[in-house]
């Protein structure tokens, strides 16, 4: 939830919110409680919420296009609708 604030609030990019997705992914990926389908989920999200937030704040290499093709092709990803909404209202702009 956090990181999704963070995306909706920042009106320019910001070096401490991708630090913060890093750091998130790392916890994540450390994390000995999850089970392995849900740190895949969960990695796989925050790695689709940099590519929409440096696309959003022409910061990344990636288009609208090539961020909605990865995110197609991933098996576990969680909360995918808020990204597909993201990823739509990003083409929209």
């Amino acid at each position: 939830m956090p990181l999704k604030f963070h995306y909706e609030l920042d009106v320019e990019c910001d070096e401490r919110t991708i630090r913060t997705f890093l750091l998130s992914e790392r916890f994540i990926q450390s994390h000995k409680g999850l089970i392995t389908r849900d740190k895949k989920a969960y990695k796989n999200f925050v790695r689709i919420l940099i590519n929409i937030y440096n696309t959003r704040h022409g910061a990344g290499k990636m288009t609208v296009e090539k961020i909605k093709k990865k995110l197609e092709k991933l098996e576990f990803v969680s909360d995918k609708k808020w990204l597909e909404e993201k990823i739509e209202r990003l083409g929209k702009e």
